[in-house]
């Protein structure tokens, strides 16, 4: 084995290794990349149901109110006409 065979060689151990250093790279960015990317969709969900429910909580107490406030107005007009 002469010295171009040997610098050969390392040259295609030292490509291979930096593939492999470039793949594994790729694959831990790639999970980072989607575990954010899964986090948000998460998070924007989450937001959407708590405003959903409060909207919905908001729309059913006014509901009771008006309810109530048209029952007290029938008694009214249900004491004016005895």
């Amino acid at each position: 084995m002469n010295l171009k065979d040997f610098e050969t060689i390392f040259q295609q151990q030292t490509k291979a290794r930096n593939k492999r250093i470039l793949i594994v790279l790729g694959i831990f960015f790639s999970v980072i990349t989607a575990k954010h990317i899964f986090g948000l969709i998460i998070t924007s969900i989450l937001s959407l149901a708590f405003i959903v429910a409060f909207v919905w909580l908001r729309y059913k107490k006014r509901k009771k109110w008006l309810e109530t406030d048209i029952k007290v107005i029938a008694a009214k007009r249900r004491v004016e006409s005895e």
